[in-house]
């Protein structure tokens, strides 16, 4: 199971890397045609929306880590 949440993450960072980039780039340009400028609100959404995911992963597991210690704490109280 872990392997299966670092490639999640992994994945979920590269892309939102990937899709940071492609949009400070052509930010950084001084003109854009229309297919650029399609692809430079396709980017931001996909950034936005990978910095989402990736905390909603974060948050996932630091949950079941808690959760998966908790439950240790109880076992050894018994």
């Amino acid at each position: 199971m872990k392997n299966v949440f670092q490639e999640v993450f992994l994945t979920a960072v590269l892309l939102t890397t990937i899709s940071a980039g492609t949009s400070l780039y052509l930010a950084s340009q001084p003109t854009l045609s229309p297919q650029q400028n399609l692809l430079l609100e396709s980017a931001i959404k996909t950034w936005q929306r990978g910095d989402i995911a990736i905390f909603a992963l974060l948050g996932l597991k630091s949950t079941n880590l808690l959760r998966s210690q908790n439950q240790s704490d109880k076992e050894e109280s018994k």
